[in-house]
């Protein structure tokens, strides 16, 4: 047990600050990524960079950051000066495979962002996201909407309710992974950047809290790797969690004391298994990294 101090560690800091409403959830993650830092754990410091600088397109999202659907407002053009404002687009009109894309409400701007809408400008304030130009084209045709009209431009806005859950997510995420720490490794982040590695069943539930526990990486030596990733794509893993265990098992691979020719085809079974998740659909990857699961590494 650590003795009895009046010093405040860094763990404590993070679970103070979480519960903190003055404490924004900007400088919550900056103390993350101090701590990402002195524990050495990367899995932990690619989530705190995405929530600090935003999620660009083709990084998946937490749960979280993906709250329903939004409304759709569009501007529109007619004959002889005639137009209209912040009218109502109907769902119906955009064909099915489009609507996930103008319609869902998937926050990738940073958590400063979201923040300063939910916080600093409350009061029914709306995010709004603007229809990429492709779609303004494909829909701007006049009468698709509205008749003789043109659609212009159009934005979906995102309640501010939707962006205040986003944020309570965050804030309960860290302190899930701050606790689970502290419990197992109660010193941990208190030293320089990089001179205090977590255990690795320690790191493991970390990483569980932070992809909201889709991750079952196993306690096994780094070449058991068959089971655990066969529990990944059983639990519906996305490609990215599953890329992210891949390069992780890679990383204790290399460190485990296994001969080198046993490294080598391990090397090359993740290789393909994470060319296929990086190159493929979800349900292709699922169904090729399943088979490759069920080959085994014997």
């Amino acid at each position: 047990m650590r003795p009895w101090s009046l010093r405040v560690s860094l763990l404590q800091e993070i679970q103070a600050a979480v519960i903190d409403e003055k404490t924004s959830v900007t400088t919550l993650l900056l103390k993350c990524q101090l701590l990402a830092a002195r524990i050495s754990h990367g899995e932990l410091a690619r989530w705190v960079e995405l929530e600090l600088n935003g999620y660009p397109e083709g990084n998946e999202l937490p749960d979280y950051r993906k709250q329903g659907r939004g409304r759709a407002l569009g501007t529109f053009s007619g004959p002889f000066g005639s137009g209209g404002k912040n009218v109502p687009l109907s769902m119906g009109v955009v064909e099915e495979e489009h609507r996930e894309v103008l319609f869902n409400i998937d926050l990738r701007q940073p958590a400063a962002a979201l923040e300063d809408l939910a916080v600093n400008r409350p009061g029914g304030s709306e995010l709004g996201i603007p229809w990429p130009g492709d779609f303004i084209g494909y829909y701007g045709k006049p009468g698709t909407f509205v008749e003789n009209m043109a659609l212009v431009a159009a934005t979906t806005f995102v309640p501010r309710q939707a962006i205040v859950a986003a944020l309570s997510a965050i804030r309960s995420r860290v302190l899930k992974l701050a606790t689970e720490i502290e419990r197992a490794a109660p010193d941990a982040g208190e030293g320089l950047a990089g001179s205090d590695p977590l255990p690795r069943e320690v790191s493991t539930a970390v990483t569980q809290n932070i992809y909201g526990g889709s991750i079952a990486v196993g306690t096994g030596p780094a070449f058991a790797l068959a089971g655990p990733l066969g529990q990944l794509v059983v639990g519906n893993a996305t490609n990215v969690t599953l890329i992210h265990a891949i390069d992780r098992l890679g990383e204790e691979l290399e460190a485990a004391d296994v001969p080198e020719e046993e490294k080598a085809r391990i090397r090359q079974w993740l290789g393909q298994a994470r060319a296929a998740l990086a190159d493929a659909g979800g349900s292709v990857a699922a169904k090729f990294l399943a088979e490759l699961v069920a080959r085994g590494l014997h």
